[in-house]
């Protein structure tokens, strides 16, 4: 009974895994990190009754659980939980910033504006990297960071047609910036490594 719990187990799923391919793997994760990335605005809005913070702390317990148990069963157990405080820390505080502040600015501009304005944080990301690498921007990307913020102008802006929370848009902004600010260092951390 154990031999054939062996075979139907693990090894099935790591030869499935292995035949979907590196490039279809990484589409589907990229995916289904955009779908949920995309959405959880909308369901922290659509969640009203409930505190935001409340959704926002159980999504992300249940969602680290889940990530136990799937390292769990492909082998790796609480080996994935042996990373650096500092870059615990890190990641902690700029998820936690960035859904802090996101989450009161969504009551004051709107779920989807909230989200276009934060999704600026790539370009944020641009603006630190060149600052923190000590590199200087050219043209074409100072053209495409003043497009990108052309195109979050046109976007929200019927939305203020009534009046224009500036409030609102900074804190989306920050949040945008939160999330720049820890990929930055990320990033900075494994250039260095």
């Amino acid at each position: 009974m154990t031999t054939l719990v062996s075979r139907i187990g693990p090894p099935t799923l790591k030869r499935f895994r292995l035949t979907i391919g590196p490039r279809l793997r990484a589409g589907s994760l990229a995916t289904g990190a955009v779908l949920l990335w995309a959405t959880w605005p909308a369901l922290a809005t659509a969640s009203a009754p409930a505190p935001p913070f409340l959704v926002f702390g159980l999504a992300a317990a249940i969602g680290f659980v889940l990530s136990l148990v799937l390292a769990q069963f492909r082998g790796v157990g609480l080996q994935c939980l042996s990373v650096p405080p500092r870059a615990v820390a890190i990641v902690v505080f700029g998820l936690l910033g960035h859904n802090i502040l996101f989450l009161h600015a969504v009551p004051r501009i709107g779920a989807s504006e909230a989200n276009v304005v934060a999704y600026l944080w790539p370009i944020l990301v641009v603006v630190l990297s060149a600052w923190a690498f000590g590199e200087r921007l050219q043209r074409m990307q100072w053209a495409g960071m003043a497009l990108a913020f052309a195109g979050v102008t046109i976007a929200i802006g019927p939305s203020f047609a009534q009046g224009l929370d500036l409030v609102g848009i900074g804190l989306a902004l920050l949040s945008g910036l939160a999330f720049a600010i820890m990929s930055t260092i990320r990033s900075r951390a494994k250039e260095i490594r």
